[in-house]
This record gives structure tokens, C-alpha cells and sequence, in this order.
């Protein structure tokens, strides 16, 4: 049976649509269709659950709740109702019966002997023609992937940060984390995409869900609770019919604030993927049994190199993921789940925020900083084209593999002003951008910084009164790494991947020239030669150097281990590398030998600067990192005394002049995430 009539509605099975007679016409998933199918075929009779689930979706574990949600979907599609049903009727704990007529349409075979176009012989050609073509066809052609969009929508509609958004398997819900309006958690929320109307499904009060996914029948969905204690996963039991949760399931905790708050991978085999940082230099990716709650290392990383996303191919045999490899490069690479094998597939530049699988399982889809990426298995990277200035997280394919959905990021970050006692902070840039990275010149008049205000990364100098002018308008939209001013102030630096770009600040003219070096960072500019104190990426730390821009030579500084574990470096007023590993401020001598200047009573610094013999450290609180420090120490007396201390939640302080008597700081970032689809 492919077509026939039910009731007032004609139904045609193999376009999956049922249309009243004024010509209206509702197109149903596959399975529902299924199940319209198994009734109609035994019009009138009572056919029980289990069997239609057995006809419908053969070898899969029994779930009453999918019938029920496909019923539920059938009886709208005919406008029924279940207590005065006229056409599909329940029998209370013995099934279901689709109690409408049903006519079944029969087209009039040709009159025997009367040849049709492609009858007999001809029919047979064609036909053999077809077996030999198609096959090569499909062999030949690479899957389709739909590449080239038109115009990007907003998915919802809310005042408060949405995210982490995903279809679910049949493409009918989307699921997604709405922060709470405190700005104290957040909640899950699906929406029903028939009717855009939404659900909550949790309650909770001060608590960060992460993580979340649908399982791979679509029926529950799994989450991380950021707790203050410790990170419990778990899952939630999803109704479709309903559109609510039914029970929260916890299966593990793991240490506090391990678990990556990133999207979990579930597999047909009933076991979570998910990424888990022990510590701030090792990062690996579990697998946890959902059956028996016990966990596996597949992969680990240490050092610099970090694992950052995963994403689980849909024949569940080849995990993907990526990990930061050096300055600004992160690997995609695959592991295979069977035999263990790891292999780079490519590498990207700029951050990865985010990899999916396009529907086919052949291709890849990576949120590259503020653009789409499309890779396939053989490592080809093209790029899917859209307008586009806000960074993109997580951006995934549709199940019909027609739509993109992701995350877009409005971030703002303002630079502060302020002066003894610190206790109050002045607004000095604010342009609802993010402005970052400010620094003062050697005059203290004007400060350097960088702002994204346009589209792109470019460089700014500001006076102290918050007026700014555009200094390097970064045509090629590199991405950049670090800057300095001068020493008579007249200049500023800037590098990309492979140049430097050195700008006039009176004429503005930009000189370029290619440094033919691995990417590094520029932290200061030589007070007594023409050369630039730079960081550089080896042997998974960054290490102090020297670049002679005049020569393009490259000098390591210090390769020995203490100082290779560099969290902030600068140079003295005799042009001494100076540098912290957390716990002590080191300087070399005037025979290059590393020197200790001061030793942490347990705090980690982050930052010094050294002025006349006396050290001003800002370290973090060892018991609260959100507590920052600001200190003097001095290196004769050896006597330390606080000076000043803030909360990081409301503000960083960034940089300073030589004696931090005017200090240069970040204000919180305010985000802005919504959920965007691609058509």
C-alpha cells in the first residue's frame, strides 16, 4: 500500500505526507509514517505496542514512548482527539486502531499487448544500463555536502545568554542552556521546533549545567553539573509527548572544575565521551560507561599542548578532536575507537572553537574563531562563505545536513584607569568591543592596545583622556602577536605569523618585513639595541629570546627548565631578561646565569615590575585565585607589604608604568551569546 485514503484525508506513504481535501499538506517523519502504515494495513484491529514497535523499528530496545509520541503526532496531523477519537482509537493496556475508513487508490494496469515506452526488450536495456551506471556514478562523486548559504537567522529570542545549541536525532527539538536572569546558573530548555514553543526542563537555583547532548534515540540527554564541590554527570529522561523531563539519573562525580563545560558525545553504545583537565597542564579525553560508571583515558596531553574539542563521527567508529599544538596552531586529528590509532588529519590557524561531523560522516565542521571550516577525511580544508565578525562556537550541521546551527559571541571588553589608593576605577576606552592589552608609552602620556572594534584585530594609541586614533588598520586581517612601543615612543611593533610590521607613529606609514622565523610573540621592545624581547613556543613552553630585527636572528635566552616555565617576562632598565615561573622572579646576570630575586610565600605571581630596587608583584591568593594581590617587596630589606587587593571577577589589572603608580586594567567581559542558524 503507497497511497490511499483515510477518513477525509488522502495519505501518500512514499512522500511520508497525509493532505486534507482543500489541499493542505503536513509532511511526517519516516517512522510515523511507519506506524500509520502498520495500522492502516490492518484497518479495525487492535494491534498492541509491542508490535507495532517490532514492525516499526525491528531489533531496537523496546521504548513504549516512542509509539506514544508518534500517535500523538498522527492524531494532530488528522485533527483527532483521543477521548472522542475518530480515527485512531486507544484500548486501554491492549494497543491500538485506526478506526477511519481506508481506501485503498489502484492505478489501471495497460491493456495487454499494448507495448509502453519502455516495455519488453527496451525496458530490459534500460534497466541493465542503469545497474552499470549508477553504481559508477555514486563510486565517482564525492558525498553531497551542502556548502553555500544565504542568510543567517536568529534561532531564539530571549534578553538572557543562550547556548550550547543541537538538534535532536529526528531534527524536531532543539536543545540549548539559558543563563538564569541573577546571572547565578543556568537552566536547559528545549525548544519544539513545529510551533517555536519552549520548554524548561530543570529547576535548579545557583547551579551551571554544561555539557549537555541528546542520547542517540533521541530519549534522554546528558549533562555536567558545575558544582561548588565536585562536577556530577548525569542524565535526564526526556518525554517527547510531553516535552519534559522525567528523571534526573546521576552516574559519576568527578574532581571539582575538571570536566570541560563542553558538549558531551554519546554513543550507540550507551557510553559518554567527554574532556577532562586534571590540571592546568594536562588535558585528556574519557570514555565513561554509562552501564557500569566506569571511565577510560583514550588520549592525554600535556604541557602547552591542550585538548580543546571532540566530536563523535555518526558511525561511532572515529572520534575527532582537536588540540593546541604551538603559537596559535591547533591539530585536528582521528582516533580510531577499534584499534586505538591516532592520526592528524589537518592543522588549523587561529582558534578552534568547536568540531561536528556533517551528517555523511565524511566531512568536518570547524568553528575557526569567526569563520566555518569544512574538512574532509582527507584532510582538504574549504571554507564555507557568510558574512560574519563575531566568533562562532560550536557550529553544527542539521540532521537533514540543510542548516548550520552555532553559537555567535558579542563580546565588549573596556580598558580601565586608575591611581592610588586603586580604589576606584576610571572608564577609559569603551567602544562595545573588545579592547585589550593596553600599555603605556615611555612617557606615560598615551597608552597602545588592541581592539577588534572593526571586524578585525588592529592597533590603537588613546590618551590618558580616553581620545583614540587608529594606528594599524591590519589589511590582510592577520591575526596578531603581541606589540611594544619604542623607547623614544615614536614607533610601535606589532607580528603576524611570519612578518613584523613596525609603525611610524608621526608619518603613519606601516614597514613590513618577513621574519622567516616559527610564530612568537613580542613582550618588549630593547632599550639599547635594535632587537625585540619575544616569547617563543618549544618543546611544549615558551621560552625568552632575542630577535635582531636589523640581522633576523633568533636568540634563545635561557633554555634551562626553570626558565622555559615563563608566565610573564620583561626586561630591566639595563635590558636583563626578568621572569616568573610562579613561584620566584628570576633575572639573568651579566653572564647570562639566572639569578633569584624573590621567592613567592605561596601565592603565584602573575606579574612584577622592578623599580629602584623595589618589586611590585600581583600574585593570586593560593586559597582563592579569584583574589588578586598587589604587593611591594623590597630587595634589600627583603620585607614585603600589601599594597592593594581586588577581585578578578569584577576587573584584571593588565599593566602598569615602571613603578604601578597608574595601573592599566581589563573590566569583566560582558557576553552576548545567541543562537544563530545558517540557511
Amino acid at each position: 500500500m503507497r497511497n490511499c485514503q483515510i477518513g477525509d484525508f488522502c495519505v501518500d506513504f512514499d512522500r511520508k505526507q497525509i493532505s486534507t481535501m482543500n489541499g493542505k499538506t503536513l509532511t511526517l517523519e519516516p517512522k510515523v509514517m511507519d506506524v500509520l502504515h502498520t495500522l492502516a494495513s490492518r484497518q479495525g484491529d487492535v494491534i498492541s505496542q509491542q508490535d507495532i514497535f517490532t514492525k516499526v523499528w525491528g531489533s531496537v530496545t523496546y521504548s513504549s514512548s516512542m509509539i506514544q509520541r508518534a500517535i500523538a503526532l498522527l492524531r494532530k496531523a488528522f485533527g483527532d482527539d483521543a477521548t472522542a477519537a475518530k480515527y485512531i482509537k486507544t484500548y486501554p493496556k491492549r494497543g491500538y486502531a485506526l478506526i477511519a475508513t481506508v481506501k485503498t487508490e489502484h492505478k489501471q494496469a495497460p491493456e495487454k499487448g499494448i507495448q509502453t515506452p519502455l516495455s519488453g526488450r527496451k525496458l530490459y536495456a534500460v534497466i541493465l544500463m542503469l545497474c552499470l551506471i549508477i553504481p559508477t556514478v555514486y563510486w565517482l562523486s564525492p558525498a553531497l555536502v551542502k556548502t553555500k548559504f544565504s542568510r543567517l537567522y536568529p534561532v531564539t529570542t530571549n534578553m538572557h545568554n543562550e547556548y550550547e545549541a543541537q538538534y535532536d536525532p529526528s531534527g524536531n527539538y532543539l536543545l540549548f542552556l539559558r543563563d538564569l536572569p541573577n546571572q547565578k546558573g543556568n537552566q536547559v530548555w528545549v525548544r519544539q521546533l513545529s510551533n517555536a514553543t519552549e520548554f524548561r526542563l530543570t529547576n535548579d537555583t545557583e547551579i551551571t549545567y554544561a555539557g549537555i547532548t541528546w542520547s542517540p534515540n533521541g530519549q534522554s540527554i546528558a549533562y555536567v553539573k558545575k558544582g561548588p564541590e565536585a562536577d556530577q554527570i548525569g542524565y535526564l529522561s526526556f518525554d517527547p509527548i510531553t516535552v519534559k523531563a522525567l528523571a534526573s539519573n546521576h552516574i559519576t562525580t568527578r574532581p571539582f572544575q575538571t570536566v570541560l563545560g563542553h558538549r558531551f558525545q554519546w554513543s550507540k553504545l550507551n557510553q559518554l565521551y567527554f574532556i577532562e583537565i586534571p590540571s592546568m597542564d594536562r588535558s585528556k579525553i574519557v570514555r565513561l560507561d554509562l552501564a557500569t560508571g566506569s571511565t577510560s583515558t583514550l588520549s592525554e596531553a600535556s604541557g602547552k599542548d591542550m585538548i580543546q574539542n571532540i566530536a563523535l563521527a555518526p558511525d561511532n567508529a572515529t572520534l575527532a578532536y582537536t588540540k593546541s599544538v604551538k603559537q596559535n596552531r591547533y591539530e585536528v586529528r582521528l582516533l580510531d575507537l577499534h584499534s586505538g590509532s591516532d592520526s592528524l588529519l589537518t592543522t588549523l590557524e587561529n582558534r578552534v572553537l568547536g568540531i561536528s561531523w556533517h551528517p555523511n560522516g565524511e566531512h568536518l565542521l570547524a568553528s575557526n574563531n569567526h569563520k566555518l571550516k569544512l574538512i574532509n577525511r582527507s584532510g582538504d580544508v574549504k571554507e564555507i562563505q557568510f558574512n560574519n565578525f563575531n566568533p562562532i562556537i560550536d557550529a553544527t550541521y542539521s540532521p537533514d545536513g540543510k542548516q548550520i546551527l552555532m553559537q555567535s559571541v558579542e563580546m565588549d571588553v573596556d580598558i580601565l584607569y586608575s591611581e592610588p589608593p586603586f580604589d576606584q576605577q576610571r572608564l577609559l576606552i569603551d567602544s562595545k568591543a573588545v579592547d585589550i592589552l593596553p600599555s603605556f608609552s615611555p612617557d606615560e602620556s598615551q597608552i597602545l592596545f588592541l581592539s577588534n572594534r572593526n571586524g578585525k584585530q588592529q592597533l590603537f594609541i588613546a590618551s590618558l583622556t580616553g581620545e583614540s586614533r587608529l594606528i594599524f588598520r591590519n589589511p590582510d586581517e592577520q591575526e596578531l602577536f603581541g606589540m611594544a612601543w619604542s623607547p623614544d615612543g615614536k614607533q610601535v611593533v606589532t607580528a603576524s605569523k611570519d612578518s613584523l610590521y613596525f609603525i611610524n607613529l608621526n608619518n603613519g606609514v606601516v614597514r613590513t618585513e618577513i621574519h622567516k622565523q616559527s610564530p612568537f610573540y613580542i613582550q618588549r621592545w630593547y632599550s639599547h639595541e635594535p632587537a625585540l624581547l619575544v616569547s617563543r613556543f618549544e618543546k611544549n613552553n615558551f621560552i625568552p629570546a632575542k630577535y635582531h630585527y636589523n640581522s633576523g636572528k633568533f636568540e634563545v635566552l635561557d633554555s634551562s627548565i626553570s626558565a622555559r616555565q615563563c608566565l610573564y617576562m620583561t626586561l630591566d632598565e639595563t635590558d636583563k631578561l626578568m621572569f616568573t615561573d610562579g613561584q620566584q622572579v628570576v633575572r639573568l646576570n651579566t653572564s647570562n646565569q639566572p639569578e633569584v630575586l624573590w621567592k613567592s610565600s605561596g601565592h603565584q605571581i602573575k606579574g612584577f615590575a622592578l623599580d629602584k630596587g623595589e618589586l611590585v608583584l600581583i600574585q593570586n591568593d593560593h586559597q582563592n585565585i579569584d583574589n588578586v594581590l598587589i604587593s611591594k617587596a623590597s630587595l634589600v630589606s627583603g620585607l614585603e607589604s600589601l599594597w592593594y587587593q581586588y577581585d578578578a571577577n569584577n576587573f584584571k589589572v593588565v599593566s602598569g608604568n615602571r613603578d604601578h603608580s597608574k595601573l592599566l586594567m581589563h573590566s569583566a567581559a560582558r557576553k552576548v551569546r545567541t543562537i544563530v542558524r545558517l540557511e
